[in-house]
């Protein structure tokens, strides 16, 4: 067994289980708190939404990394298959993520035009990404119930 696959195995279930999902919570949470302390701010929402905006943003944001997090650590292997536990709270945090995703994709193009069009597609592509995984497992869910 490689050295790779040792380090692998010792990681939590729910990090092997979801990489790309821990990988965005974890850009997100220092970015989002950052921004709700005052550490860091964004020139394009200070600029475009009114003066509580990029606050509500940035706890939006945060609020979604939070959530999200919270319902990617509830995976469990349950009879074989891997199961989240705290859905609703995944589900929360995706669609506060894509909201605020969205929100500042189009503050950025309202701002920079043109210009900013390469870093608004980087969050349009977030936004729709975290839009598709939602409804996917929402509608998952609801067939569950039935």
């Amino acid at each position: 067994m490689s050295l790779s696959s040792r380090l692998v195995r010792k990681l939590p279930l729910w990090v092997r289980a979801n990489p790309m999902d821990v990988m965005f919570v974890f850009l997100g949470l220092p970015t989002s708190l950052a921004s709700v302390v005052g550490l860091s701010q964004s020139t394009a929402l200070h600029h475009v939404l009114p003066w509580w905006g990029p606050r509500l943003w940035s706890i939006a944001l945060l609020a979604g990394c939070v959530a999200y997090l919270i319902g990617v650590t509830s995976v469990r292997e349950m009879l074989g298959a891997l199961v989240i536990v705290r859905l609703p709270a995944l589900l929360l945090g995706l669609h506060l993520i894509s909201i605020a995703s969205l929100t500042y994709a189009v503050v950025v193009l309202m701002f920079a035009g043109w210009s900013g069009l390469v870093p608004a597609v980087a969050y349009l592509v977030v936004s729709l990404g975290t839009w598709v995984r939602r409804v996917d497992l929402r509608g998952r869910y609801s067939r569950e119930d039935r």
